[in-house]
This record gives C-alpha cells, structure tokens and sequence, in this order.
C-alpha cells in the first residue's frame, strides 16, 4: 500500500515461529561474524610473527653486508609490525632488543642523535648501556659480552676524536678504559 499523505502503512507482523526463526537467524549471523573476527585476528598474530622472523633475518643480513638503507627500512617495517597483533613466542624480546642494539650502532656517527631519559647519550653509548641490561636479562655469557663491550667503548671514543670532541673523548677514556688505581673513571660514571 502506497503512503499517502502522510498516511502510515500498516505494520506487518510475523507469525512468532517466523519471528523466532529470524532471531535465531540473526544471532547465528553475529555469532559467525564474530568467529570469523576472532579467526582473523589469530591469523594476524601468527602472520605478523611470520614477518617478524623474516624481516628480522633480513636487517641482520642488511647490517652485516653494510646496507644502511635496506636495514632502515627493514627496522621501519618491523617497527609497524610489532604495534600489531602478534604471536608471543620465547624469542621476540631478544629479537625487539637485538635490532635496537643494531640500529644504535648503525647510527653510531650520528653524534645529533641522542638516547638516554635526558637524552645525553649517544648511539654508541646506548648501545653500551643496551648490550650491559641484555647481558643479564638475556645471559649473554661473559667473553662475549667483555668483547663486544670493549668494541663498543672504542668505537665511542674514537666517534668522539674524529668529530673533534676531544672533552668528551677524554671523559670516554677516563670512564671506560680508567687506569688501575684512578677512581676518576668512577667519578665520571656516577655523574651520569
């Protein structure tokens, strides 16, 4: 029946075996819906650790071959994916701290980019400070980590010579390479 003048049509009203059919109907409509976005988000996670695992190979492959741009882009892409949803496995919280470490070193020369609460620290330097809180969080056994410390704090000081920031590479070197007996080094530390 057509409206007319502001007349209303009259309400149809269904039988209540249909209105029961159609509320089962609808709620097993929301019910699949809801499946399928609880499938999909469970998808997600397992897909995003899949992307995880590869772009991480591939930026520890990109830093070992000395391919700045692609190992940034790479951190970029892990930096997106790990905001997502995502599978928890045992190895992520290495995987998330390893490619901090590495990009700390791969901005190493970039002595305008600063870490620390008061943003005093260098690349390098928070890359020290980052390889000593995984050496116990991670059990990184002690030869390894001596060596790699030692690397690090002479690529600071050697950063710090080359840029001319010759107070600075003396602080450096009074801190991480102090002279058996001189509590300079400690005094140093402390203030930082």
């Amino acid at each position: 029946m057509p409206l007319r003048g502001g007349g209303k049509a009259p309400e149809r009203t269904l039988p209540p075996a249909f209105k029961r059919e159609e509320e089962e109907r609808r709620s097993a409509n929301m019910a699949a819906e809801e499946s399928v976005n609880i499938n999909l988000v469970k998808v997600e996670k397992v897909v995003n650790r899949w992307i995880v695992d590869y772009y991480f190979s591939l930026a520890v492959e990109f830093f070992k071959t000395h391919q700045d741009v692609d190992f940034c882009s790479a951190r970029d892409i892990l930096d997106k994916i790990i905001e997502r949803p995502i599978e928890s496995i045992d190895d992520m919280a290495i995987k998330v701290r390893v490619l901090q470490f590495l990009s700390r070193i791969n901005d190493g020369e970039k002595l305008y980019v600063e870490f620390g609460p008061e943003h005093s620290k260098t690349p390098l330097e928070s890359a020290l400070h980052l390889l000593e809180s995984m050496r116990t969080d991670f059990q990184i056994p002690q030869k390894d980590f001596d060596y790699a410390s030692t690397l690090l704090k002479e690529m600071i000081l050697g950063i710090f010579i080359k840029n001319g920031k010759f107070d600075k590479a003396n602080n450096a070197l009074i801190l991480y390479f102090p002279k058996p007996g001189n509590c300079k080094g400690q005094h140093i530390q402390n203030k930082q």
